[in-house]
């Protein structure tokens, strides 16, 4: 066994056995080829941000620079990520359509409500992003509504009347559960209306019984996976992630350097969409 797989196996024993991060341990608990297979994908897609990705306002705080510390951590998509999130759901909903963000560091919200989108509802369990939400929409004509709580709380925004809810869970299975639960429940159960939930999910990070245990649990309720866009969104990494990937990315491929790059993580777009079901046709 060569110097670097010895390292990477002591690095997987402490990272499993010490670090709060469930991604990071998630990460490390996976087979060794699913774990290379990540990281190539990784580092293969690694890219400078362009310009027009520095001109809009991304949430942050000292805490992303020593992310690893915290338990369920996940950075915000890019500028650019989150314009192209507002044209999708420009370009297929109304304005007035009630809309639910569930965990909004990637300040989806500010966006859309500058757009007049008038029935936004951001809730996150964070208060440093509420507030970041409230300063940067207290101008504009449509403000979003904004609620502080707990998704593993089950009486939390319970049956909100949203006919679309978007989440982009941390990149492990507790946490993705967690999330498409919440989003679950403030779908409610009632089949008169049309409701659809935006997943953001890099398919990579669990396996494919694991996608298909996540799918069934949408499925119970009513949802079916109508569509999905490959690499849709863009996470810059920062501070200790981005260099603990690259030295990750040096010990596991045994690449002699990367590309002086930022790297980007990446994740698709997947829609799920529950029908309405028409009360007088099923009379008659």
């Amino acid at each position: 066994m060569n110097p670097s797989s010895v390292l990477w196996n002591i690095v997987s024993l402490f990272a499993c056995s010490f670090l709060k991060n469930e991604t990071i341990r998630q990460f490390f608990s996976l087979p060794r080829t699913r774990q290379l297979r990540l990281l190539a994908s990784l580092a293969r897609h690694c890219k400078s941000i362009e310009s027009s990705e520095k001109e809009g306002f991304v949430y942050s705080s000292w805490r992303y620079w020593i992310q690893w510390i915290r338990p369920n951590f996940q950075l915000p998509c890019s500028y650019q990520t989150r314009l192209k999130r507002a044209d999708w759901i420009e370009g297929r909903y109304a304005k007035d359509t009630p809309i639910l963000l569930l965990g909004d560091d990637d300040l989806l919200s500010v966006e859309l409500s500058a757009r007049g989108f008038s029935n936004l509802t951001a809730a996150d369990c964070d208060v440093q992003v509420l507030n970041s939400i409230r300063l940067a929409t207290h101008r504009n004509a449509c403000k979003p509504q904004i609620a502080l709580g707990n998704f593993l709380d089950k009486n939390f925004l319970n049956e909100t009347g949203a006919e679309l809810v978007c989440i982009d869970p941390p990149y492990n299975l507790k946490w993705s559960h967690v999330f498409i639960e919440q989003a679950l429940r403030s779908a409610g159960t009632s089949e008169t209306r049309q409701v659809d939930i935006i997943l953001m999910l890099n398919p990579n990070c669990i396996s494919s019984k694991e996608r298909s245990q996540l799918w069934e649990v949408f499925a119970k309720q009513g949802f079916h996976m109508s569509e999905q866009i490959s690499r849709f969104n863009s996470y810059p990494l920062r501070g200790i992630s981005r260099s603990s990937l690259r030295l990750a990315i040096r010990l596991a491929l045994g690449a002699e350097s990367l590309p002086n790059k930022d790297l980007h993580f990446a994740s698709d777009l997947f829609l799920f969409e529950r029908q309405k079901i028409d009360l007088e046709k099923t009379k008659s």
